[in-house]
C-alpha cells in the first residue's frame, strides 16, 4: 500500500502571510482613503466659510458706509429745520372725513357756475405710521361741460380755474393724474387722481 502525501506545510504559511499583506493592505488603504476625504471636505468646507465670511464682511462695510451717509446727511440743523416744521405739516392735513366732504362739497360749489358737472369717485385708501398714523385717501374727479349752465369763458380757462381753487388748497393735496379731451371749445370729459391726507384714519372714508 502506498502511503498518502504529507500535507505542505511550507505552502500554507505562505497562504497565510499572503492572506494576512492583503488584509493589512485593504485596512492602510481604507484608512487613507478616509483620511483624504476628510481633509478634501475640510478644504471645501474651509474654502466655503471664508467665500461666506468675505461677502458678510462686504455687507457690513457697505451697511457701515450707509449709517456714515445717513449721519452726514441727518445733520444737527436738518433734525432742528423738521422739528421746526413738523407742526406746520400736521396741521396741513384734513381733520378727518367730514373736512374731506366739506372740500369735496367746496369743489362742486365751484365748478357749478364754471359750467362743469363734477363728481368724486373713492379709489382707495391706506395708512402710513409718521409722527402719528395717517390716512391717505385716493379719489378721483370727473368733470364734463354742463350744457344747462351758460359761460362765456372757453373752457380751457374754466378747467384752468377750476385747478387753481384745487391747488390753492392749505390742506395736503397731492394731484397724481390730470387727464383731458374735447375740442377747442369744450371739455368732453377731464379726470385727475388726488391723494387727500388726512388724519383719523380710523374714521373712515368720505
Amino acid at each position: 500500500m502506498i502511503p498518502p502525501p504529507k500535507p505542505n506545510r511550507g505552502s500554507r504559511g505562505l497562504k497565510g502571510r499572503f492572506s494576512r499583506a492583503t488584509l493589512e493592505r485593504i485596512v492602510v488603504f481604507t484608512v487613507v482613503s478616509i483620511a483624504g476625504a476628510l481633509v478634501w471636505w475640510s478644504v471645501a468646507r474651509f474654502t466655503t466659510v471664508r467665500s461666506e465670511a468675505r461677502d458678510l464682511s462686504g455687507q457690513v462695510a457697505r451697511l457701515t458706509g450707509d449709517i456714515d451717509i445717513m449721519r452726514a446727511r441727518w445733520t444737527e440743523a436738518r433734525t432742528q429745520h423738521i422739528a421746526q416744521h413738523l407742526p406746520a405739516a400736521q396741521a396741513a392735513l384734513f381733520p378727518g372725513p367730514a373736512a374731506v366732504r366739506e372740500w369735496m362739497d367746496s369743489i362742486h360749489a365751484t365748478a357749478t357756475p364754471l359750467a362743469f358737472r363734477s363728481e368724486f369717485e373713492f379709489v382707495s385708501a391706506h395708512t402710513q405710521d409718521l409722527a402719528h398714523p395717517v390716512a391717505i385717501m385716493q379719489t378721483r374727479l370727473h368733470l364734463q361741460d354742463n350744457p344747462d349752465t351758460a359761460s362765456t369763458r372757453p373752457a380751457y380757462h374754466r378747467l384752468l380755474t377750476l385747478g387753481q381753487a384745487i391747488a390753492q388748497n392749505p390742506r395736503r393735496l397731492d394731484i397724481l393724474h390730470l387727464q383731458v379731451t374735447g375740442s377747442s371749445g369744450s371739455v368732453a370729459n377731464a379726470s385727475a387722481v388726488i391723494d387727500v391726507w388726512a388724519e383719523n384714519p380710523a374714521a373712515g372714508t368720505p
